[in-house]
Parts: structure tokens; sequence; C-alpha cells
């Protein structure tokens, strides 16, 4: 395939040896289906790298979610829907659009692209080949020889926990950087609220003037979140009641556990999905993730902290990272119902200035450490040093 006009002009004014010139960047969302937090991160990291200056196009499942959310936010996407991890027949079709639009750098998230991508990448002589991993599972030796010696340049890990998985999986430690999912820091601001923390209370249940400690979880309501831990430890805090935001299979189970411990519709209750989250983690005094589940980078918990509001979370997967205990919430360890509703009465226990001070230093750390802004920074940079180290072992 030709150069496009735009591509010929770009390599006049900006030279291939150019550092600051913009990339030609794709990200491979091929083998997503739905929508989760893999597909967001994409989508939001390919939303700012544009915003920088550089040319982002998304591999993307027709018709899916993906490729609705890309269109939505004005990225252009390749139709390709990879159903197999060595899904042959895709491989000339991955090189032609590769040699088509001379990408610098292809970059991968879902774990069926870890294969077929990259090799039409490094058949096609694409500069910058990487992969981030959503997940902490550990790679099998001849996968991570595959990975880490044939079609990947460097792997980016979404917590500090999920690099340590891949150095113990035998990745060289060099190989793998650290680069959290992060969060839209204006999206969830006090700023960004549009209905007031009484008013979604009362949509609640919960009636004026109440002044009992507002304690929210908002997810999927699965057995890895850990509801029922939640449950059980309100049940031992009186002068607090709970919010559970979300659905899903569990919530029959969580509902009998509160009737049987006791808490009756003044105590609990149940908000349902909402899509305005940021109004509803706002009407909250204090979030909880109380997962059972290492999750490497739960993005709820940075919202909940970009809102302003301290957090309670257990001591597993990448939680710990986000979390400053003591200074933005507390940490307890998992599936110990007595010692989550101990950090509860902690924070109930203290002044409400208190708690705000704590929000919003939370709020300070997700700004400073957790946004898309300085995700997207990040990555930029690795993309550049990856290219930067291929030209130097050339010259």
């Amino acid at each position: 395939m030709c150069p496009t006009k735009k591509q010929r002009e770009s390599d006049v004014t900006n030279p291939p040896d150019d550092p600051k010139r913009p990339l030609r960047i794709l990200q491979c969302a091929s083998c997503f289906g739905s929508w989760g937090g893999a597909e967001l991160h994409l989508l939001n990291l390919s939303e700012q790298l544009v915003k920088r200056g550089h040319e982002v196009h998304i591999t993307a499942v027709p018709g899916k979610f993906v490729e609705q959310d890309a269109a939505r936010r004005g990225i252009p996407t390749i139709p390709i829907h990879q159903r197999r991890t060595h899904d042959w027949p895709l491989l000339p079709k991955l090189q032609d659009a590769m040699r088509e639009h001379r990408f610098d750098v292809v970059h991968v998230h879902g774990g069926r692209e870890y294969v077929m991508p990259p090799l039409a990448a490094k058949l096609s002589h694409v500069p910058a080949v990487l992969m981030t991993r959503h997940f902490h599972k550990r790679v099998r030796s001849l996968r991570r020889w595959m990975y880490s010696k044939v079609l990947m340049d460097h792997v980016i890990a979404v917590a500090d926990m999920v690099r340590g998985v891949l150095i113990e999986s035998g990745f060289p430690p060099e190989q793998v950087t650290t680069i959290h999912h992060c969060t839209n820091v204006d999206e969830f601001s006090p700023d960004a609220v549009t209905i007031p923390a009484k008013t979604v209370r009362q949509e609640w249940g919960i009636p004026p003037g109440d002044t009992r400690l507002v304690v929210g979880f908002a997810g999927r309501f699965v057995p890895d979140k850990g509801g029922d831990v939640f449950v059980k430890a309100l049940a031992r805090v009186p002068d607090a009641v709970g919010v559970l935001l979300g659905t899903g299979d569990c919530k029959d189970e969580w509902t009998r556990l509160a009737h049987e411990a006791g808490l009756g519709p003044d105590r609990m209750f149940w908000g349902g999905f909402r899509a305005d989250i940021q109004n509803g983690l706002n009407a909250f005094d204090v979030f909880v993730l109380p997962s059972i589940y290492a999750e490497p980078c739960a993005a709820v918990v940075q919202q909940a902290m970009a809102m302003g509001k301290p957090v309670i979370g257990t001591r597993l997967g990448g939680t710990p990272e986000m979390i400053a205990e003591h200074e933005t919430g507390l940490l307890v360890p998992a599936q110990d119902d007595a010692a989550l509703a101990d950090a509860i009465r902690d924070l109930a226990g203290r002044p409400a200035a208190e708690r705000n001070a704590m929000g919003e230093r939370g709020r300070q750390r997700v700004v400073e450490h957790f946004s898309l802004t300085r995700m997207a920074e990040r990555t930029e940079t690795l993309y550049r040093q990856i290219i930067a180290s291929k030209k130097g072992a050339a010259a």
C-alpha cells in the first residue's frame, strides 16, 4: 500500500528521526466483544494520545462496543474480529493494515491478541510492538519466551503486583514497566456533580437530616467483590447505613444475608445501576471495595478517590498501590468482616472535617499519579524509548 498524502507530508515536516514527531499508533481491540475495564482503558488511552497529536487507529470487532465508542470519540477503526489466538487467516489482513498506515507502534491488550497482531507487526517491520497485561496470571515458560524474545519489545503491567508476577514468570525486569489504569479526573470530580447528595440519598430512601455515616459500594454483584463481607461488617456498626450500587447474580444472596443480619430497609439501601456514577459516589461519606479477589487496578477505587471520598479497600492486588493508608483511606484483610467493621467504625468516629481532608488528599493523589493525562504521557514516553533504542541498535 502507498502512504497517504497526510503521511507523506508528515514525513517531510517531521522526519522519522525527529523524536517529537507525531506517532502512528495501532491499538488492538479485535478480540473484545463487550464493555469492560480493558476496553475503556484502551479507548481512554487512544483518545488521550490523539489529544497529544498522534494518529491513532483501533482494530475493533464490527458492531460492538469498542467500534461504537471509538466512533463517538472520533477515532478511526479497522474492522477485524479475532476469534482465536492463532487465527492465521487474519495475518495477511493485519499486515496489509500495518503497511497501509505505516504504524510506528502496535499495542495489544487482549490475551487472544498476544500472537497474531504482534507477529504481523514484526513481519511488517513496525518499530515498537508491545502489550499491556491487564491481569496477574503467571505466564508459562514457552509463552513467556515467545512474548519476550520474539513478539514483544516491551510489556506494560497495569499494577506493580502484575509486574511482579511477570518477572516471577521469567520476563526480564527491564522489559516490564508499570503504568496503572487511570481515571478521568474531570468526569470524576466534585465539580462534575449534577444532582445534590441529599437528593440522591432521598432517591435511595435515606431521609433528609439523617446524620448516620453513609458507606457505599459500587460494582458488579459477583462473589469476587465481597458484597457478603460488606453486609456482615455493616451489621456490626449500628451507627452507619450501607448503599450498594450495581446489579448482578449475587443480589438475592446479599439481600438474604442482609435480612438475616437484621439490616432492615432503614440500614441497607439498594441503589441499582446508575450511569451517572459520579453522583452516586458523591452521595457517599465513605467508599468501600471489599474485594476477595486480587484486582490488579480497580477503576472504582480511583474514581471514588477522585470524588474526594475516603476509601476502605482490601490488602489484595493493586488496591494497596492506590490507597495511601491512613492518608487517603484504610486497608483491611480480605474476607474479614470484623476488620472491615472496625475500619468503618474508625471513620464513623472521626469528625467530618477529618474525613473530608482524607478525601481531598485522595483526590490530589489521583490527580498526581492516576490521571489519564499522566497515563498517556508515560505511555508515549515508553513508545519513543522503544523506537529510539531500535534506532540506536541499528546505528
